[in-house]
């Protein structure tokens, strides 16, 4: 009896954990190769699906319909009275959206409930919620398919992608003149020291979240003007001063960098210590390389001398020797 009843055990978990990777291979079969469809505005949205980048994915085991959940076995027909409900709390963010994304969504949701509660706090979902429809969702900075892990080179929420992807948004002048935002924040950074440190591969400087998102959720990011804002200078022990960071500093050194392009107008004194800096590096680089070029010309003009001396000594040898002959 023992016997019998480990095998059934046995069965039933391999009935529970092979389920989504059958589910999935089913789905493969269309999905995997150059699959699409024509949408009604006449763009045409990829269908593929990498079945072995998914598997290799953070939600590889989940299989299809563990976000896909309204799907029934057969291909693409939405199993009727099986539509899950949207959650109340998610429904106002996911408005407008189709509807196998706002159950996939709901599903993102659902499963990451903390990470939910700071979206939904943010200045992104809150736009979202007031009717935005470019204002980010989950899927939109962490991708769909083929979601991998923070510490993955390839991640786009990861500390080497994280920049890029936010970029996406923050440096495309079409979307921001759409939300009265300036396109200079991500130039501005890689001016900065921390963008400067990354662009030659250091994984332990600061990116976007690491400032303008509290430790604890890096969903939760909002306006510097927001009292909770962790780029308000009054909260720069939880921005600049964090653990590990730049612990003890004040607000004066919270107010030392931000995303203003300096000008007459704009952090004046920045600018014209810029402007003296950039003056007086070339002053200097430019008399180091006169100083140099002249000293090899002065090399050069003491060698043909010495030569031209050599050969003349050398011909006054040869004619006192004939001489004597």
């Amino acid at each position: 009896m023992r016997y019998v009843l480990l095998s059934f055990a046995v069965g039933l978990c391999w009935l529970v954990t092979s389920a989504p990777a059958d589910v999935t291979s089913d789905c493969l079969v269309c999905h995997a190769g150059a699959l699409a469809e024509r949408r009604p505005d006449g763009s045409v949205r990829s269908l593929h699906v990498d079945g072995q980048k998914f598997f290799l994915s953070q939600h590889g085991g989940e299989g299809c319909l563990g976000c896909h959940g309204e799907l029934g076995l057969g291909p693409h027909d939405l199993a009727a009275g099986r539509l899950p409900a949207i959650d109340e709390q998610y429904a106002p963010f996911l408005q407008g959206l189709s509807t196998s994304r706002q159950i996939a969504l709901n599903n993102c949701m659902g499963c990451h409930k903390e990470a939910a509660v700071g979206y939904m706090a943010s200045d992104h979902g809150q736009a979202r919620k007031a009717g935005s429809e470019i204002a980010p969702l989950c899927d939109s900075c962490h991708g769909n398919h083929y979601i991998s892990s923070l510490d993955d080179l390839e991640s786009p929420v990861g500390i080497d992608q994280q920049v890029d992807t936010c970029a996406s948004c923050h440096a495309d002048q079409k979307v921001m003149a759409q939300v009265q935002l300036g396109t200079h924040v991500v130039e501005t950074y890689d001016l900065h020291f921390h963008g400067r440190k990354r662009l030659i591969g250091d994984r332990r400087v600061a990116v976007c979240t690491s400032c303008h998102a509290p430790a604890e959720n890096a969903h939760t990011i909002l306006k510097p003007g927001d009292p909770q804002s962790t780029v308000n200078p009054a909260n720069v022990d939880q921005g600049c001063g964090r653990a590990g960071c730049h612990p003890g500093v004040g607000e004066k050194f919270a107010l030392s960098f931000g995303h203003e392009v300096p000008s007459f107008q704009v952090r004046p004194i920045v600018f014209l210590i810029g402007k003296v800096h950039y003056f007086l590096m070339s002053l200097v680089l430019g008399v180091m390389f006169i100083h140099i070029f002249l000293d090899i010309t002065r090399r050069r003009l003491n060698y043909r001398r010495a030569a031209r001396a050599a050969l003349a000594a050398q011909a006054a040898r040869e004619d006192e020797a004939g001489g004597h002959a």
